[in-house]
């Protein structure tokens, strides 16, 4: 994409070429192609220097993400949850995690649980919704890596959970005997309802 090239070559904000790359990516986001913000987004991102560099990576994935791009909609939830922002943004920032998640994005939905099960990135542990994240990441990555951050999670915590995790059972049914644990758990599973965590599968 030319744009990219004028802003790679321009190498610094200042320069007419860069400006004029920003310009042409800007022309084709708004006319619909979301690849334009992310290449935009990423470079703000990457090559900040300060608060406004960060400031227009988000606002440039926004813009992505409200495009339904999966990739625009991960980046920006994990750069709100990673930079040096508030507790709302922080919190918009689970919510486009989400959003990726349940659009099928595997990683985002394994670092939701991550992140409730470790209280990373200044969001409070919630065992449940981290279990929650995790069964749901099951639908599309393969089971060991996610079981094994299943296994770091508290079995007294999780017997409290109202998470159903049959569904990963009867689709991958092997991992109902990689651990016996998870094993008893998935031969006796309870309804969903738990706050924080994702909706119903239909």
């Amino acid at each position: 994409m030319l744009g990219m090239l004028l802003m790679d070559g321009a190498c610094g904000g200042a320069s007419e070429a860069f400006q004029q790359g920003v310009e042409w990516l800007e022309s084709a986001g708004q006319a619909g192609y979301s690849q334009a913000w992310l290449i935009l987004g990423e470079w703000f991102q990457l090559q900040a220097q300060g608060p406004s560099d960060v400031q227009q990576a988000i606002e440039y994935y926004t813009l992505a993400a409200n495009l339904d791009d999966l990739v625009g909609q991960h980046r920006l939830g994990m750069l709100l949850l990673s930079a040096h922002t508030g507790p709302e943004m922080k919190a918009l920032g689970v919510t486009w995690l989400s959003r990726a998640a349940h659009g099928g994005d595997a990683l985002a939905a394994t670092l939701l649980g991550m992140v409730h099960a470790r209280g990373l990135h200044g969001i409070a542990v919630n065992t449940c919704a981290a279990l929650e994240w995790y069964d749901l990441a099951l639908q599309f990555e393969s089971p060991a890596p996610v079981l094994s951050l299943v296994q770091e999670l508290d079995p007294e915590e999780t017997t409290l959970c109202e998470t159903d995790l049959s569904w990963s059972c009867q689709t991958t049914p092997h991992i109902c005997r990689y651990d016996p644990f998870i094993g008893e758990r998935l031969s006796a599973p309870v309804g969903r309802g738990a706050v924080g965590i994702p909706a119903l599968r239909g």
